[in-house]
């Protein structure tokens, strides 16, 4: 009765350590990949920003509600002030200057976070390429010409022709960094900025209407 040999040691050494290269080569363009995606599709605000958007919003809704609808207080009890006339108007003026100046900062905000995130994306995508191009050649280099081989080459020219189009941003787009990118940006930039500027000039042109009548 005949019994198969074992393989040989050395041999199952040198494969484990072939497929080790190769698997730390195809998990590190797995995390690229990810990493890239998720960075993409990331927020391009931070907090800071975040809360200032917040302020910013709340001070241009106020000055609306008092500008357009007059709901101005027009007492304080606590100081025995009595808020009419030109005395209300100081209330829709501090409502403008607020949110003139909470927009202002939050445009600065935005502007650094936007560049922030542009720059982390094209970094994220040049690791991304890179890393599937390692992964290719290390395929190549473990197992030479074999089918499976080919099969990830398939598998990472595919990948590599999905992110071949590298983030570019326009020069000549100055307003990207204040407007925003996507879909994404009419929540993070174009609302807030479209409600805030409205709240300036119907409250600049309440208060200019009063005074002169």
């Amino acid at each position: 009765m005949s019994t198969s040999e074992p393989p040989d040691p050395q041999i199952v050494a040198g494969f484990d350590r072939v497929m080790g290269f190769w698997k730390s080569a195809h998990d590190a363009a797995l995390e690229a990949e990810r990493a890239f995606v998720e960075m993409k599709w990331a927020p391009t605000f931070r907090q800071e920003s975040q809360r200032m958007r917040r302020a910013v919003v709340l001070s241009a809704v106020i000055t609306l509600a008092m500008s357009l609808f007059d709901l101005r207080p027009t007492k304080v009890e606590a100081l025995g002030l009595t808020l009419d006339g030109a005395k209300s108007l100081v209330l829709i003026g501090g409502g403008v200057a607020f949110t003139s100046y909470f927009l202002s900062e939050f445009l600065a905000f935005a502007a650094r976070d936007f560049r922030y995130w542009r720059q982390r994306l094209s970094i994220a995508h040049r690791e991304l390429m890179d890393a599937l191009d390692l992964d290719q050649r290390q395929a190549r280099e473990s197992f030479g010409n074999s089918s499976f081989a080919d099969e990830i080459k398939q598998s990472v020219s595919a990948k590599q022709a999905e992110y071949s189009e590298k983030p570019s941003f326009q020069p000549s787009s100055r307003l990207e960094p204040f407007w925003g990118v996507g879909p994404m940006a009419w929540v993070e930039h174009r609302v807030p900025i479209l409600v805030s500027v409205s709240a300036v000039l119907v409250g600049a042109a309440k208060v200019v209407g009063e005074w002169w009548c």
